[in-house]
């Protein structure tokens, strides 16, 4: 399941640039590439991947973070949340 907050919602209706660069992000996502991080971070989500967090920045220098939990204990069932850095 993929949500996002209503900040990332909102800004998605209004600006059809920053909708084809969330589309993006989410992509990049999913394969493993974890966007504009320390190495150290990304070392730590390939290492943890079920629980990453990417950082994706926009031609405007906008942020966005994406971040997977698991919902269950058996790591089934997970849910990708996008924010705002500020929301966090």
């Amino acid at each position: 399941m993929i949500v996002m907050t209503r900040a990332i919602n909102d800004t998605v209706a209004e600006d059809s640039a920053f909708a084809q660069f969330l589309v993006s992000s989410i992509k990049r996502f999913l394969i493993r590439d974890w966007g504009v991080q320390h190495p150290d971070d990304k070392e730590m989500n390939d290492a943890n991947p079920e629980t990453a967090m990417g950082c994706y920045m926009d031609a405007q220098e906008k942020k966005i973070w994406i971040k997977r939990d698991y919902l269950d204990e058996n790591g089934e069932k997970s849910v990708i949340t996008i924010f705002f850095p500020e929301e966090y």
